[in-house]
């Protein structure tokens, strides 16, 4: 019964990930769900460090004895983790609806492109607000 559960709850979660990234946009849902993965890797990948190194200083605070795997070992699996979420977090949105290339197969200058996706918000890469000043005839303050 458990596994028909989970097959159901799984199926629902499929199916709401497709009818969301269809609203959205594909895009959109892409970049929003590479920033989720991204936020997850780091606060799982630093959580899952800081602790590994802690067992290892401290193994009398645990109850868990350390396993054959070196404290070494573990944290530098727990470290590529949270490099990749870095490295995730630290790339700039996709969206080919809006005239991004993919680098592998574009010709453009990598400065051009980045200079095309400023100003882009970093959940989704929506044009973001400008944020130019404003003159002194429109009333307002600078």
């Amino acid at each position: 019964m458990t596994s028909l559960i989970n097959l159901t709850i799984g199926a629902a979660l499929f199916l709401s990930m497709l009818v969301v990234s269809a609203k959205m946009g594909h895009a959109r849902f892409m970049n929003a769900l590479r920033r989720f993965g991204a936020l997850w890797c780091v606060s799982l990948g630093s959580i899952a460090v800081l602790g590994t190194v802690a067992s290892a200083i401290w193994p009398d605070v645990f109850e868990e004895a350390q396993t054959s795997i070196s404290a070494f070992t573990t944290v530098s699996i727990f470290a590529l983790v949270l490099a990749f979420g870095v490295w995730l977090i630290r790339t700039p949105s996709y969206r080919p609806d809006l005239g991004d290339t993919m680098r592998l197969m574009s010709t453009e200058p990598w400065a051009d492109e980045l200079a095309r996706r400023q100003n882009r918000t970093w959940w989704t890469g929506d044009p973001g607000p400008t944020k130019g000043k404003l003159s002194a005839s429109d009333g307002r303050a600078i």
